[in-house]
């Protein structure tokens, strides 16, 4: 027994902590679950085995993080340009290693003002082209302006277009999309409505409350 949730996150911070593989995108989601974790594991002393703490763990992942930048700003998914012949950045990857940077800073830890300062100009510019989905560039819009707003700049150029489109996306860029409207007056009436959308996606039993997607699970995981 345990007299808070959080006892039951060593294993899940031990798969974590000892995940293997290391590209760009990896470091990122590992980065980000580390940070998640660092000060709970702190206050409830969890015991998490592993061969380092978890600060320098952080650190390693951050250092290899921002050695796949690419000289456009962007981020590449290897140190090494030629691994994936990607000289330049890849627009889709930046936004989540943008999320990954910006919450390392949240939380203490040192990210170069040149690094942060090179992404935002990438990602203000960046374009997402898919030829197997067109819904993706869509979808890259929510992601780009959520990536600068989590790097402290607001990109609303597209917000009209993303809320009039909206039906075309998925349930979670509703949500991520309603979180960048929520507190911006001139945009308050939309957030609302949007926020009325998502609540008809919201089930409760005598279990909890959860929202489901209405769309094919199996093309929007």
């Amino acid at each position: 027994l345990t007299s808070t949730a959080f006892g039951n996150l060593a294993p899940d911070a031990e798969w974590l902590v000892q995940y293997p593989y290391g590209c760009a995108e990896q470091l990122a989601s590992r980065l980000i679950g580390l940070l998640a974790i660092e000060e709970p594991a702190k206050r409830f002393r969890l015991s998490i085995r592993s061969e380092k703490p978890l600060k320098q763990l952080i650190e390693e992942d951050l250092a290899g993080l921002l050695e796949c930048q690419r000289s456009d700003g962007g981020f590449g998914y290897w140190p090494d340009a030629d691994y994936y012949d990607e000289s330049g950045g890849n627009p889709s990857l930046s936004t989540h290693v943008a999320l990954a940077l910006a919450s390392a800073r949240e939380h203490g830890y040192e990210v170069p003002k040149r690094v942060m300062d090179r992404l935002v100009a990438f990602l203000k510019t960046a374009t997402f082209v898919s030829g197997l989905d067109p819904e993706w560039a869509l979808r890259y819009r929510v992601l780009q302006a959520v990536a600068l707003k989590a790097l402290g700049t607001d990109f609303t150029q597209h917000y009209g277009e993303l809320m009039t489109k909206r039906k075309a996306l998925p349930l979670i860029d509703w949500v991520r999309l309603d979180g960048l409207l929520q507190r911006r007056p001139q945009w308050q009436k939309q957030a609302d409505d949007l926020y009325t959308d998502i609540k008809e996606r919201e089930w409760i039993t005598e279990r909890g409350a959860h929202l489901e997607e209405w769309k094919d699970a199996a093309r929007w995981w």
